[in-house]
């Protein structure tokens, strides 16, 4: 597994500096969100649990940030799929696990295949895949080290779909994200790593452990949105009032311990009263990755 020292950290592009807006006004007065006033009522995707010491809505469960970004945008690679035949070895594959290389299992169909240095060892030849198996989908790593891991979505709709890398958070390998619910309304995203041992992971929130995801909806009465930054990822979230005002927080989290995030101290913010005008667009920002 290639190693990041610190002289390629200081010399790696990938710096994007965080500041946190005073209001979150300020932050998103520019262009409007679209006058859509979609339901939620499509299908339900899970939000990410709010940090205790954020300020946010009932409604608003995901924490989330706002934030303006400068300099130059790290590397990043989207991803490019290739489909490819079902196949039919007979080698059984568990649910969870990092091992070595193993077949797929009997009646396995691969969705998407595509090649990153998730690794940063500076050679793309980490398979990322996507396959589906008696109804579940799973998203499969195998490193050029022949080391295979996977996860098991846990999306409702049953599907991944892998967006590409970023360096986002400090480390020896890349970020990979990857969409693990998509409805009518929201689009759910995960980020994933790779531990010392190769091992593909989800990173989780520090204080609850569950799987830190980004909700994205753009335009319903309850839209939310990320954004990636050089160390950090800061979630926005708004909510439209019965008076057709809307209230709007945010919050940010950074690496707290391998695998796991933790709230940003001094990143949360909140307003009310808020006209829809005033409100940025709510997308998923993370450098050259998108939806």
């Amino acid at each position: 597994m290639g190693s990041r020292d610190d002289t390629a950290m200081t010399v790696r592009p990938r710096a994007r500096t965080f500041v946190f807006a005073i209001g979150l006004v300020v932050a998103l007065v520019g262009s409007a969100c679209g006058g859509s006033d979609d339901s939620t009522g499509g299908d339900s995707v899970a939000t990410p649990p709010t940090d205790a010491t954020s300020t946010s809505t009932e409604s608003s469960t995901e924490s989330s940030t706002t934030a303006a970004t400068t300099s130059a945008a790290p590397t990043t690679t989207a991803a490019t799929t290739t489909t490819a035949a079902p196949t039919t070895t007979q080698a059984p594959v568990a649910l969870d696990y990092c091992e070595g290389a193993a077949p797929l299992p009997v009646g396995a169909t691969v969705v998407s295949s595509a090649s990153f240095d998730v690794q940063d060892d500076g050679t793309a030849d980490d398979v990322v895949e996507v396959y589906d198996v008696d109804g579940v989908s799973r998203l499969r790593l195998t490193t050029g080290g022949s080391v295979v891991s996977e996860i098991i979505n846990s999306a409702i709709d049953g599907s991944y779909r892998t967006l590409g890398i970023a360096p986002v958070f400090a480390g020896d390998s890349a970020e990979l994200f990857a969409v693990i619910g998509d409805g009518s309304a929201a689009t759910e995203v995960g980020v994933f790593g790779v531990d010392a041992a190769d091992c593909l992971f989800s990173y989780t929130y520090a204080d609850s452990g569950d799987d830190f995801t980004m909700l994205i909806r753009p335009t319903s009465p309850f839209r939310s949105g990320a954004i990636c930054f050089d160390g950090g990822i800061g979630l926005v979230s708004a909510e439209q009032t019965s008076d057709g005002t809307w209230i709007a927080s945010g919050a940010a989290y950074e690496l707290a311990t391998p695998g796991t995030l933790q709230y940003l101290g001094a990143s949360d913010d909140f307003n009310e009263g808020i006209d829809e005008s005033e409100l940025a667009p709510f997308e998923f920002d993370c450098f050259d990755l998108t939806l």
